[in-house]
């Protein structure tokens, strides 16, 4: 019994060790797109970082309740979660600002640059929608869709953050209206991922559903029959102004490295990674000249990051929480 409790007190507070020229890297980023990141990367400085691959969230815990806590840069996809700890006081400011991306992709005081980003698209089954398919995000709130649309969680961030950028454009009550009105089009509970969604879409469970540009590109270009299967035959609809969800890159307070992690995160901005981003991930770099990808194609150039903003704090993200709750969404 002592082992095993000594075995998952090493688990729980582990922490990698480097030595000073050796980056931590924490990633939430799937495992081959970080492998292709730093394996870049250590071409370049011939130091290649040591991993840890975990979600932001079990990041923030380690970093919240390990004094010892080692880590230089974190990856994360999790904008509620990143935010969480900035407020913590958990990162610190990137003095390079990363200066060659637009302003609006740099956090407050630095504490975070948008390396990338996906989009919400609207994809839909054509034998089971009548009548035109929606235009927009705003059409799935209209009853001629009644039981024709599949979601996933209100606690999955894409949704999280589709309802705070709305509550920052339209504000409450508006937003509130909307979320209810497409709710009340739901075919079923919500499902626990985007798979889950693509295969109730696939089965005719429903006729229309929001799944994030990453996942159905990646599921579209697959080398595995099943995986393209999901897609396959299905319309895909980009709204005028998509709603994006980013990736971020951040300097962890506790780096003992800060100048290699800004060297890091100003690689990620750089051809080479923006290019790996797009070809692996599937998603939208953040400098425009590199949106020419064949990947991309079908989201057109027309996406401009520039038209959205993430919210500026955590409360934001809160309150978006509540609304989805209060509604009823799950």
């Amino acid at each position: 019994m002592r082992r095993v409790r000594l075995l998952v007190f090493f688990f729980l507070f582990w922490t990698p060790v480097a030595d000073a020229q050796t980056l931590v890297l924490h990633s939430s980023l799937p495992a081959d797109v970080t492998d292709a990141l730093t394996g870049a990367f250590g071409q370049q400085t011939r130091s290649g970082p040591t991993v840890v691959k975990e979600s932001t969230q079990r990041t923030a815990e380690r970093v919240l309740t390990n004094e010892n806590f080692n880590g230089d840069v974190i990856l994360s996809a999790d904008a509620p979660g990143l935010l969480s700890l900035a407020e913590a006081g958990s990162l610190a400011p990137n003095r390079s600002g990363a200066i060659h991306l637009p302003g609006y992709l740099n956090g407050p005081r630095g504490l975070w640059q948008a390396i990338s980003a996906r989009a919400r698209l609207i994809l839909y089954n054509e034998k089971l929608i009548a009548g035109d398919p929606p235009a927009g995000y705003r059409d799935l709130a209209d009853p001629a869709y009644r039981g024709a649309i599949c979601v996933s969680s209100g606690h999955q961030a894409g949704n999280i953050t589709l309802a705070a950028n709305s509550m920052a454009r339209m504000g409450r009550r508006s937003t509130a209206a909307w979320l209810a009105g497409m709710k009340a089009n739901f075919a079923s509970e919500p499902a626990a991922s985007d798979f889950d969604q693509l295969q109730a879409l696939k089965n005719g469970e429903c006729g229309i559903s929001l799944i994030a540009s990453d996942t159905y590109l990646r599921l579209l270009n697959s080398s595995r029959a099943g995986e393209r299967a999901l897609v396959d035959g299905l319309a895909v609809m980009v709204p005028d102004q998509p709603n994006l969800d980013f990736t971020f890159a951040a300097i962890l307070a506790s780096s003992k490295n800060p100048a290699l992690a800004e060297q890091f995160i100003d690689f990620l901005t750089r051809e080479t990674a923006q290019r790996i981003l797009a070809r692996i991930y599937y998603q939208i770099p953040a400098i425009d000249a590199y949106h020419d990808e064949p990947a991309l194609a079908i989201l057109g150039r027309s996406v401009a990051l520039s038209t959205n903003t993430f919210p500026a704090s955590r409360e934001a993200y809160d309150a978006a929480r509540e609304l989805l709750a209060r509604i009823g969404w799950d």
